[in-house]
């Protein structure tokens, strides 16, 4: 019996040390509830983190523009409803092709022109800060001053933007229009 007794001791000592051991740390590993109210479980800053993305997504989503054609497609968000930005228009661009070497719009402020509500046409002004030069990626963001002939271009009460994108891959002209709700801040 003693030789019985001496083979089960060491198997309840490991037992009862794996109990010890998931009593400490079990409660570090899964989030046990009622626990700790005052602290946001990782699972639920996860998920709010996914929805201020996702919100985020749609709200530029309402904003962007795509135009495709010479084997070139261009996409266009319109930065300002969504920032605090008077002193400029603000403009993300992406270029995409798989045949066509867009280094030859390097200089894509040579390549553009803003039509306004009030028929005013913007020819010059841009500024063009590319992230991507690639031959076939470019990206960057494009600048113009919010203010023509004195007065500003774009103000919360604009009812409409056409950008448009002059011969690029051999497409005459390429207009990304913001109008009524896409080209103001939501409300």
């Amino acid at each position: 019996m003693s030789k019985k007794k001496t083979n089960i001791l060491p198997i309840l000592a490991v037992i009862i040390a794996g109990i010890v051991m998931l009593t400490i740390f079990l409660p570090a590993i899964f989030e046990i509830p009622g626990r700790n109210n005052n602290d946001t479980s990782l699972l639920s800053q996860e998920k709010q983190a996914t929805e201020t993305k996702e919100n985020a997504t749609k709200n530029v989503a309402k904003y962007y523009t795509s135009s495709i054609g010479g084997n070139i497609e261009i996409g266009v968000i319109f930065k300002n409803p969504l920032m605090d930005n008077n002193d400029d228009l603000v403009f993300d661009v992406v270029l995409n092709t798989h045949s066509v070497d867009l280094t030859k719009y390097k200089e894509l402020s040579n390549f553009l022109e803003l039509k306004t509500e009030d028929n005013m046409i913007i020819r010059d002004g841009f500024i063009w800060e590319a992230d991507n030069e690639d031959s076939h990626h470019m990206s960057g963001v494009l600048k113009i001053k919010n203010s023509y002939d004195g007065k500003p271009i774009y103000t919360e009460n604009t009812n409409y933007l056409n950008l448009i994108f002059k011969n690029i891959g051999d497409i005459t002209e390429r207009e990304h229009i913001y109008k009524d709700d896409t080209v103001n801040s939501p409300s």
